[in-house]
Formats: C-alpha cells, structure tokens, sequence
C-alpha cells in the first residue's frame, strides 16, 4: 500500500493507488480512488470520464448515467455525449438518450450516429435511420458500426418481409373461411343433414332435432402400454372391444342451427373419462371446445373451425358417407 509516509500528497497517493488498481484488475479500489480524486477536484473531466466509463462497463449504469452528465454540456465531447446517450438508454430513457446521441451526432460522432440509427430502427423509422448512416457515411474514418448499423437496416427490413408473409399466408384461410361462413349464415335453412359423416379422426353418426345437432364417434388411440391407461385412472373404464395398448376415444359434436352454419361445442375424450355423460346423445352435456361449421350448398360437407379467436385456429371438413 503507499502512503503519505513516502513523502507524497494525498493526490500522488490516489493516483499511484489507482494505478496499482488497474494493474492488479481490482475494480473497486480504482473506482473509490477516482470518487476520492474528483471529490478533490470535481472540476476534472478527464478524471470524470474515465470513471464513467468504468462503471459503464461494470455495467453500473446509473453511476454511469450520473458522471457523464455531471460534465458540464460544454465540455462534454462527442464521445461523451455518445456514452451518456449509451447509458441512458440502457435506463430506460429513450427520449434523453437520443437528445445526447444528436448532440453528439452534432459534433460529428459517427458512432453516435450508428446508434442513433438503431435507436429510429427500433421504432420502425427506416427512412430516418437510413438518412442519418448515409450523413456517417460521408464522414471520413466513420467508425465500423455505421455499416454495421445499415447491415441490420437491410436485415430488419427482409425479416419484417418475412414476417409479412408468414403471417398473411395464415390469416388467408380464416379469411376465407369467415366469408364463407357469413354466406352460410344468409342462406335459407339447411337441408336434413341426419346420417353417417366422415370426420378426420373417425365415423360420425349425425342426429337432428328441434334445430339441434348431435354427432358421436369413436376411434382408438395407441398407447405406451396398459400401466399408463391404469395410472391415469382410465383402465377401469376401459371398453373390452379395445385392445390393451391402445385407448378408445369418443368424439361428440354438439351444435344449434341457423341458417346454414351451425355453433356448438367439441367434446373429444376417452370412453368413460367423466362420470354421469348424457344418456341420450341429445340431451345436454358438459361444455367442450366451441367451433364454427357451414354447410356446403351440396348439403354434404361440412366445413368445421375449431379454436377460433385463437392464433392457431384449426380448419378441416366433414363429409357425408
């Protein structure tokens, strides 16, 4: 440690103990001896930067924040308007740290302007972000995030491109299957639409009474072996017709019509899974996953959306055997 006993003021004492600081990387004793030297001379900029920058990249941004702008704004140069603006960011004030990168931008700090750029970028100002590069550009020995900041323009526009056509390409469907549905909806009565339908999954037998629908199936899903049907609590109830490793499903739609598009619910469960189901498959049920049909003017397809309102709605048919 070195002392005053060598002769040497407080200040030489200071500097040569934060010289030793950064030799041996111990972080804290460098910042404690430049709060120490700038409470000697607070009037020290070079100082104030440097422990600015420090707690910058400790990433103690407040204390970062805080020495940047204790410079005063005329002696601030660009490199510090640029870092306050880092910092502030980096807070959560967006607004202030853009004011400090266009002051710094003023000055001429190309660095400053890059992340200018990617600050109007965020935000969506392209335009402006490709505007302010291009002034950088023209600026000699601009810094390397300039055109790093126009490869991420170039980027984000191809992305958002991207973005554009996944997400149209999926709201085409529902698009189309909504004016369907509202065509439907217009239409006069269905046509008796009692009988044996085809669903994705299995044979439905279909039922129609007092502007009510009714429809039951059932399939037969593998399984990992009759252990996981027991500890699911499923094996008692399971039907003797299904085999051991497999599980048997009841798939139920049940739905009001009007017009020519029918509401309703989904019910779609293991055989004997809730106790106390409907005795009559047109008696009232626990509520399932609602869906919307519309009915083919053929009378014999029926085109079903189930998890509507969702992001993933899903879309198929039935058609009559």
């Amino acid at each position: 440690m070195i002392s005053h006993e060598m002769g040497l003021g407080e200040i030489e004492v200071l500097e040569a103990e934060r010289l030793l600081a950064i030799e041996q990387k111990n972080n804290e004793a460098e910042l404690a001896t430049q709060e120490r030297l700038l409470e000697i001379r607070p009037a020290d900029d070079d100082t104030r930067f440097s422990l600015a920058f420090k707690y910058s990249e400790l990433n103690r941004d407040e204390l970062a924040a805080y020495h940047y702008s204790r410079i005063l704004p005329k002696n601030r140069k660009p490199v510090t308007w640029n870092n306050l603006g880092v910092a502030l960011a980096k807070l959560g004030m967006p607004i202030k740290a853009v004011e400090a990168y266009r002051e710094a931008e003023q000055q001429g700090e190309t660095l400053a302007m890059s992340n200018l750029a990617y600050k109007l970028l965020e935000d969506g100002f392209v335009p402006e972000a490709r505007k302010t590069l291009d002034a950088a550009m023209a600026i000699k020995d601009h810094h390397k995030n300039v055109e790093k900041a126009l490869g991420a323009i170039n980027d984000a526009v191809e992305a958002e491109q991207k973005i554009e056509t996944e997400a149209f390409a999926k709201a085409s469907p529902i698009h189309e299957y909504y004016r369907q549905f509202g065509r439907a909806l217009s239409k006069p009565d269905a046509i008796n639409l009692a009988g044996r339908w085809r669903a994705p999954k299995c044979a439905l037998e279909l039922h129609v009474k007092d502007g009510s629908i009714a429809a039951l199936g059932t399939y037969e899903v593998k399984t990992i072996g009759s252990g996981l049907i027991n500890a699911l609590g499923f094996g008692k109830n399971q039907t003797a017709s299904a085999p051991a490793d497999s599980m048997q499903y009841e798939l139920k739609y049940h739905g009001t019509i009007r017009g020519r598009v029918i509401t309703g619910s989904i019910i779609d469960r293991p055989v004997g899974s809730t106790a106390g189901a409907a005795t009559s498959l047109l008696a009232s049920v626990d509520s399932g996953s609602p869906f919307l049909m519309w009915i083919a003017d053929s009378g014999d397809e029926l085109h079903v959306c189930e998890n509507f309102g969702t992001s993933a709605p899903t879309l198929y048919s039935l058609t009559r055997e």
